[in-house]
């Protein structure tokens, strides 16, 4: 099996609108946005970070560090309220070398290494054009308007039995360079998932994941 060198994309913008200054909280001992960094850092198979962002804090911090390149936010992304994520990693992997992307957010603390090595493992094994993790639940889910489904209503089942439901979980997407460009979407193709545990797939959205995330990042130090 032939791993390619792999680079990773990471967004990080300077105001957070549900949680306030998001990034630039301590989670332990580090602000929320080191520790993406550092897990990616321990990677032994990503081969460097391209990081896109508006701040020049964190542009600064990292002028010096050769496993990191800055790329300041452009005007036009600046300009658009809610930047989709497609917009951003189209403009990052403009000049980019590498043919193969791992996408990943600061608001992803749990996650490991070791999980991003194993991810990218069973990418290069693969017949996948693209791969995303995703989080497994057995349970009753019911959609917006009332209606069961995974599930008949009137039948009891055992949740254990019942058809699973994946969350794209937004730990970890992988994609090739050129199915991007031709297709604009880091998921095209022929897509596979890795499932990872509910624990380490932690987002922080709300107040209350970030002090859920906070917890649990003290407890496994």
């Amino acid at each position: 099996m032939i791993i390619e060198p792999v680079t990773a994309l990471v967004f990080i913008k300077e105001v957070s609108e549900r949680v306030p200054s998001k990034n630039f909280r301590m989670l332990g001992d580090k602000p929320l946005y080191q520790i993406i960094i550092d897990t990616l850092r321990n990677c032994r198979l990503i081969s460097k970070v391209l990081v896109n962002t508006d701040s020049n804090v964190i542009a600064d911090y990292y002028q010096h560090d050769d496993f990191v390149y800055i790329q300041q936010r452009s005007n036009y992304l600046k300009k658009i309220k809610h930047n989709e994520a497609n917009e951003i990693i189209n403009e990052m992997i403009q000049g980019a070398s590498d043919q193969v992307f791992f996408n990943t957010h600061t608001t992803n603390p749990m996650l490991s290494s070791s999980t991003i090595d194993a991810f990218i493992s069973i990418y290069f094994g693969s017949q996948y054009d693209s791969m995303f993790m995703a989080t497994k639940f057995n349970a009753r889910f019911w959609s917006s308007d009332i209606n069961p489904l995974n599930f008949k209503l009137g039948e009891i089942y055992k949740t254990q039995d019942l058809d699973p439901i994946y969350l794209d979980n937004s730990c970890g997407y992988l994609f090739k360079r050129e199915l991007f460009l031709k297709k604009n979407n880091r998921l095209a193709g022929n897509i596979g998932l890795m499932e990872i545990d509910e624990l380490e797939s932690i987002d922080i959205d709300t107040e209350s994941q970030f002090e859920l995330a906070s917890k649990l990042y003290s407890g496994s130090q």
